[in-house]
């Protein structure tokens, strides 16, 4: 592992729940053209999400639930106990804990005209095309909205510009 700025917070791992891991390695493998890393178990597959990893999940009865982001900190135990200081209710101790909250995976993506046309060309069924979420003088922000097999929220978004915020 290499060293890396401990200061800020780095996402090392999200993992989405799916009840079909062969479905779900299919249309992230094939259809999103996800790098695959690999499929250690029956119930577990990996994928490379440009140096963080996309854990895909089966067996664990939240399929469709939302997504667990994974905050990859030098002292885990040193910031559990922190973060549980600050009010933050776990739902275990430091080890493999699921979140049942829903919320989408965004995927940055340089040109999201030509991945929302490639990805509908794959079988891709979005909610909508395309649409500006947030602008300002110099910046956008657009989304395009999908589901996974699993009925995990996904979605494209592209910035342009830069967002000074407030």
């Amino acid at each position: 592992m290499t060293a890396r700025d401990t200061r800020g917070w780095h996402i090392g791992q999200a993992a989405l729940a799916v009840d079909d891991l062969d479905a779900a390695v299919a249309f992230y493998r094939d259809t999103l053209g996800v790098p695959f890393i690999a499929q250690p178990a029956p119930t577990l597959a990996f994928f490379d999400c440009h140096g963080v990893r996309l854990m895909l999940s089966s067996g664990t009865g939240e399929s469709g639930a939302g997504c667990t982001l994974y905050f990859e900190v030098p002292d885990i135990d040193r910031h559990y106990a922190e973060l549980q200081h600050r009010g933050v209710a776990f739902a275990g101790p430091p080890q493999g804990i699921h979140s049942g909250a829903a919320s989408p995976f965004y995927c940055e993506v340089p040109d999201i005209d030509r991945h929302y046309a490639e990805l509908q060309h794959r079988g891709v069924a979005f909610a909508g095309p395309p649409q500006v979420i947030h602008s300002a003088a110099d910046y956008e922000l657009r989304m395009a909205f999908f589901r996974d097999p699993a009925g995990n929220m996904l979605a494209l978004m592209a910035e342009q510009g830069t967002y000074v915020g407030q």
